[in-house]
């Protein structure tokens, strides 16, 4: 199998972190949580641009949203916005690089759906996460906590 099917052990981030720890030391390993980055992502960037000693000045376009994911609501929609075709091709000399990206995102953002893992399967996974969890929280640091709930409702976390 390829490493794509051991989900569960590549969610294990405890031994995963502790490996860099041990090997670049922590003064040398910056550890981000997703969690931080999507409330502000230009902070973020500015603690990377501090730990790495280059300049703060700098501010990301955080407007654009890349790789979200979720499920078509319209399979043919989605397909059209997605994938190349004539007509797309077309129009595009017409329209500037960055509008057409921007366009794009938003467009498959629109016609992308949510989809909610199963209550049982959430509380399995959370359960079996949970230990390695309190030990990334233990070598980072930080309060993971949340990580160790099952949502209850989206955007409950």
């Amino acid at each position: 199998y390829e490493p794509l099917w051991y989900y569960r052990a590549v969610g294990l981030y405890a031994a995963q972190v502790k490996r860099y720890l041990d090997v670049f030391g922590r003064d040398q390993v910056k550890v981000i949580l997703f969690e931080d980055f999507a409330r502000d992502p230009v902070q973020v960037v500015r603690d990377c641009c501090a730990f790495l000693g280059v300049s703060t000045d700098f501010v990301p376009d955080t407007s654009i949203r890349h790789n979200e994911s979720g499920v078509p609501k319209s399979r043919s929609l989605y397909n059209f916005i997605a994938k190349p075709n004539a007509l797309k091709e077309i129009v595009k000399p017409f329209i500037p690089a960055a509008v057409r990206e921007r366009l794009g995102n938003q467009a498959k953002s629109m016609v992308l759906g949510r989809m909610e893992m199963e209550p049982d399967l959430r509380e399995e996974l959370t359960a079996f996460f949970a230990p390695d969890v309190a030990r990334l929280e233990a070598l980072i640091h930080r309060d993971l906590s949340a990580w160790r709930r099952p949502a209850r409702a989206a955007g409950s976390q």
